[in-house]
């Protein structure tokens, strides 16, 4: 017998079109996404990150990250998965992925499934918080990306999610 699995793809952004949906933080750094019921409904999962998408600058030319920025990233909190990451020392919030930014003209980022980890859910959270990160070199830690805080500046990410109960 053939085992077939349904994938779902859940985008989740800072710029959703309905703010019912989407609530940006004050300093417009993070962004809590609602996640569907019917989604969460479903149980443990499998979760891919598939690609990622960090705008560096506004279009009013205002960067989000300070100019000795040269790694950025997206972070996940709200998600309970299994494991353990060294690089942050503690179990949450989750790195999604990080890319480089080759130079302070550089606009915009992606980051994409080569290098994205997947991860063992429990089960999908009522909400996930995205938030824009980079690293920093004075003390090589993440810390929140929030250089330009006036308006919202894109940055999303594609979820691959397969149910455990759809592999049986």
């Amino acid at each position: 017998m053939c085992n077939k699995t349904d994938t779902y793809i859940l985008r989740i952004a800072n710029t959703g079109l309905d703010a019912q949906l989407v609530t940006t933080s004050t300093d417009k750094s993070s962004a809590t996404i609602k996640i569907p019921a019917s989604l969460i409904s479903k149980g443990k999962c499998k979760i891919e990150v598939i690609s990622g998408f960090i705008q560096l600058e506004h279009s009013n030319g205002n960067r989000v990250v300070p100019d000795y920025g040269n790694i950025v990233g997206l972070r996940a909190d709200g998600l309970s998965v299994l494991g353990f990451d060294a690089q942050q020392q503690y179990s949450q919030p989750i790195v999604l992925g990080m890319a480089s930014v080759p130079s302070n003209t550089t606009t915009a980022v992606s980051f994409s499934a080569v290098s994205s980890p997947i991860l063992t859910c429990p089960e999908l959270p009522p909400e996930i918080t995205l938030t824009r990160i980079y690293q920093n070199k004075s003390t090589a830690g993440l810390d929140i990306a929030n250089n330009y805080t006036t308006n919202d500046t894109p940055f999303s990410c594609v979820l691959q999610i397969s149910f455990l109960e759809d592999m049986n």
